[in-house]
């Protein structure tokens, strides 16, 4: 069985990124799809193309309906006295009556006229059209709301290149938890064969009893060491399940075309090239300094004056009558230039600009973080896959010093200590290797998040 085992992890390195349409991509495309954290990360990004959509309704007009009806008592009046202006007009006419020889007339005196300057009652009832002629603001607003959705993609991509190098280490760690199993079990069966042998020795008189003691205490330690790695193995098939979102204790299958790399030209000089080109990091802290310089101009925009059309078409009068005779329109120019307002402007243009160099502070740094990310990861990736040649040889050794043992110890030429060391020797030697191959796949997922060289799948989602 150990044969078998050791030719499936020989392969791990000798048929040298993973396989692509193999079992473990298809986990991936599982666990983007259905990992909470991530649907999270989804709304956050609708929310950003929403409040695009809602900065691109402000360069189209906007229509309201206003309707407003008043009832006033009080306030200014004016008097007109109408009999002080007739009355001479009246003096006039008898005049002329008289001159005709029919006699004067007495004229009713006409009362004088008050006039409110609000009516007592009366009603607007309007259509209102406002559309924006020229408005810098809306213009860079519009562009900031287009960097800030970018940035939540951005974010979210980071978040899925985690999970996917997250799901990648768990599900390798559960293989290695499955293979230290079976190492396990195979050295339980030695240790049990050997507690047989040392109880039919002892039957025979041949050995003492303290070697069948020696032989139980062996037998309990394999199974105290089997359990617990059973329980890592349980745990490794929990976590990678819970990355999934799927039920804890979901079967998960091992398909040897994932330990196929292709890594013959991942050089470092080619792994930093590409991972200072593919980052999303750096993406998004370039696309946030252009949110940063838009920011900027928003403010910069208030120097200049804001000119909207407004057209108003409705009906007036003391009541609601909806005719020709009451109707109305209006069109309009509305200039909106703010000329002084305390420096206030200055001193946000001046906060934008000092945003927007921080930022490129932080770009600087941010490279050399990734550059120094992918020489560890790159470093560490080396050093792995030269530790996984050393555990092989490592493994043949001791495999070979096993079997010549054995066979010494069945024939009476060796005794139960030199057996017992020669078999913790290759069940150490065994999980050693187990471990390298490990840790040299973990380093690759590693360098594989650091340089961004893992091709995003095509998911089937509303964006």
């Amino acid at each position: 069985m150990i044969k078998i085992i050791s030719l499936a992890l020989i392969l791990l390195i000798t048929t040298g990124g993973f396989a692509q349409g193999n079992i473990l991509d298809r986990y991936i495309i599982e666990g983007l799809q259905n990992n909470l954290a991530l649907k999270q990360q989804e709304f956050s990004y609708q929310k950003s193309v929403s409040a695009l959509d809602e900065a691109r309704g402000m360069f189209f007009p906007s229509v309201d309906v206003l309707a407003r009806y008043t009832r006033a008592d009080g306030g200014r009046t004016v008097i007109i006295p109408v009999n002080q202006f007739v009355s001479p007009l009246y003096n006039s006419l008898n005049d002329l009556l008289e001159n005709l020889g029919l006699g004067r007339t007495d004229f009713p005196p006409l009362p004088d006229q008050e006039i409110r300057f609000i009516r007592q009652q009366e009603h607007e009832t309007k259509l209102q059209l406002i559309q924006p002629v020229f408005q810098l603001a809306i213009y860079h607003n519009y562009n900031l709301k287009k960097d800030m959705r970018d940035i939540q993609k951005f974010t979210s991509i980071v978040f899925q290149r985690d999970l996917i190098r997250d799901i990648k280490q768990a599900y390798f760690n559960y293989i290695q938890a499955l293979y230290a199993v079976r190492i396990f079990k195979e050295t339980h069966e030695l240790v049990q064969e050997n507690l047989r042998v040392s109880e039919r020795l002892f039957d025979a008189q041949k050995v003492t009893k303290d070697v069948v003691y020696r032989a139980q205490a062996e037998l309990s330690s394999v199974e105290q060491q089997e359990l617990e790695i059973q329980n890592r193995q349980v745990q490794a098939r929990s976590y990678f399940n819970f990355l999934l979102n799927r039920p804890l204790d979901h079967e998960i299958i091992f398909d040897e075309a994932v330990l196929k790399l292709d890594i013959s030209d991942f050089t470092f000089d080619n792994a930093r090239a590409y991972g200072l080109d593919h980052r999303e990091e750096l993406k998004k802290l370039k696309t946030g300094i252009e949110a940063a310089d838009d920011a900027r101009k928003i403010r910069k925009s208030t120097y200049y004056p804001g000119l909207n059309a407004v057209i108003d078409y409705g009906y007036q009068g003391e009541h609601y009558n909806f005719d020709k005779k009451h109707d109305f329109w209006t069109a309009s120019l509305v200039l909106d230039w703010n000329l002084f307002n305390g420096m206030q402007d200055k001193a946000r243009i001046e906060q934008a600009s000092l945003e927007k160099q921080r930022l490129l502070a932080q770009l600087d740094e941010l490279n050399k973080q990734i550059e120094l990310q992918i020489r560890q990861s790159y470093d560490n990736f080396i050093a792995a896959r030269k530790k996984t040649e050393v555990a092989e040889k490592r493994r043949i050794s001791a495999r070979s010093s096993f079997n010549l043992m054995e066979k010494k110890y069945q024939q009476g030429a060796a005794n139960l200590v030199e057996f017992l060391d020669a078999r913790s020797n290759l069940t150490n030697a065994e999980l050693s290797r187990l471990i390298a191959y490990y840790e040299y796949y973990a380093y690759y997922s590693e360098l594989e998040r650091a340089t961004a060289y893992y091709h995003l799948p095509e998911l089937n989602s509303e964006e």
